[in-house]
């Protein structure tokens, strides 16, 4: 790419350039090709269905789409931090938000 590019072509605050506009296509055919949305979308319901059906009286609400999913926690349950700490160890991501609610990506299917 050296030489190829002007100084100023290669890239802006809210602009893409050559090289990520390139790695973004590339990412997209990947995506449409191994039928990854498709499968988020199977998965996740999977995932949304079995935590709906869970029975623990922690849990206030349950919600989602695809593979984003969130649990949200009652007061009493306490902060969210030791649950998400209990998933990672399980091979699940998930992110608490500072008070009651967990979001979690699946690293790993």
């Amino acid at each position: 790419m050296l030489g190829t590019l002007k100084p100023g072509q290669h890239g802006s605050t809210f602009g893409g350039n050559p090289l990520a506009c390139a790695v973004a296509r590339a990412a997209l055919r990947v995506l449409i090709e191994e039928g990854m949305i498709e499968n988020a979308a199977l998965q996740g319901t999977r995932f949304l269905d079995g935590l709906r059906n869970m029975r623990a009286n922690t849990v206030r609400e349950v919600r989602g789409r695809g593979l984003m999913l969130a649990v949200e926690l009652h007061a009493e349950a306490g902060l969210a931090r030791r649950y998400c700490e209990a998933l990672q160890a399980r091979g699940i991501l998930a992110q608490g938000h500072p008070t009651t609610t967990p979001s979690a990506s699946p690293r790993r299917w």
